[in-house]
């Protein structure tokens, strides 16, 4: 049985677009989704061969190559140019992000409840004289 042609292509390219991020990163694969977004843009103002030049010049970016722009000075290299392990953050979208935390032991002085503040520690007890017998 033989797979259609429309799968097939599909296959290839989602395997173009997975290889391209494994080589090059995130960033490379939303740089080449914005270069195809200006050409398939500029292009409905002209000619296909201006959008081209128009897109490759650099004296017209749009928004998001700006942003990856941004993006790429912030974090120069990839982690794994870079020779550390540490993940790098991606900040393409300006959503505040809190760091999340675990909350503190409670200290050694923290007030005891219930049965606990009767129960003696014979760890921080001071050793005392055995008990009598009945007298």
């Amino acid at each position: 049985m033989t797979t259609p042609a429309y799968i097939r292509r599909t296959g290839q390219c989602l395997l173009f677009a997975f290889a391209t991020w494994l080589l090059a990163g995130p960033l490379a694969l939303l740089q080449m989704g914005a270069w195809a977004w200006m050409i398939a843009s500029y292009s409905q103002e002209g000619s296909l061969q201006a959008a081209v030049q128009d897109t490759f010049s650099g004296e017209r970016p749009c928004g998001l190559c700006k942003l990856i722009s941004e993006v790429e000075s912030e974090h120069p290299g990839t982690p794994a140019q870079s020779g550390t392990s540490e993940s790098k953050d991606l900040k393409l979208l300006p959503i505040p992000v809190r760091p999340a935390g675990l909350p503190k032991p409670p200290g050694q002085h923290a007030a005891k409840s219930g049965l606990e503040q009767f129960v003696k520690d014979p760890v921080l007890e001071e050793p005392g004289p055995p008990p009598r017998g009945f007298a």
